[in-house]
């Protein structure tokens, strides 16, 4: 047996200062672990807070925006339905005489001839001269192929000489 010179009382006191000592750095490293937890929260909540007022200036400006091009899409939507409104009357309207008898003109083969045009405003009437059937028969499908809506033969003659005279009525 040895001898205890401490003590039994010191035995507690010392296992009372090592508790003691553990739990001392146990709370300093608890406690550093909970402000470092704290400034990595506080630090993502003033990085959302700043998202979010950005977002929502952003959305403000957005919402300008949208205020001013809805005039300007109001406005082009004004100008397409009546771009569509005045097409379709362009559409509608009988052409010019002039433009049909180009037209007509365009489409005679070598040897046809325009000898009388009259031009009224619902229909136009053309006598053509063509030297043979042949070429008749080619004004015919030209014609007939054309973007005209109503061709009428007014009248077929075979002149003495072996001119064939066609009056065409066009709408």
């Amino acid at each position: 047996m040895g001898i205890n010179l401490v003590g039994q009382a010191s035995k507690k006191e010392v296992q009372n200062k090592r508790l003691t000592s553990v739990l001392k750095r146990t709370s300093f490293i608890v406690l550093a672990v909970y402000f470092v937890a704290l400034a990595f929260v506080f630090g993502v909540k003033v990085l959302f807070s700043r998202k979010d007022a950005s977002l929502v200036l952003e959305g403000q400006n957005l919402a300008k925006q949208i205020k001013v091009l809805s005039a300007s899409e109001t406005l082009l939507n004004t100008v397409k339905n009546r771009t569509a409104l005045a097409g379709k009357i362009i559409d509608n309207s009988p052409q010019a005489p002039e433009k049909l008898l180009v037209e007509v003109i365009s489409m005679l083969p070598i040897g046809a001839k325009v000898i009388q045009v009259d031009a009224q405003p619902d229909n136009f009437n053309v006598l053509i001269e063509t030297p043979d059937s042949k070429t008749l028969t080619q004004i015919f499908s030209a014609i007939t192929a054309s973007q005209f809506t109503s061709i009428e033969l007014s009248s077929l003659n075979l002149t003495d000489t072996g001119v064939y005279n066609a009056s065409l009525n066009i709408r």
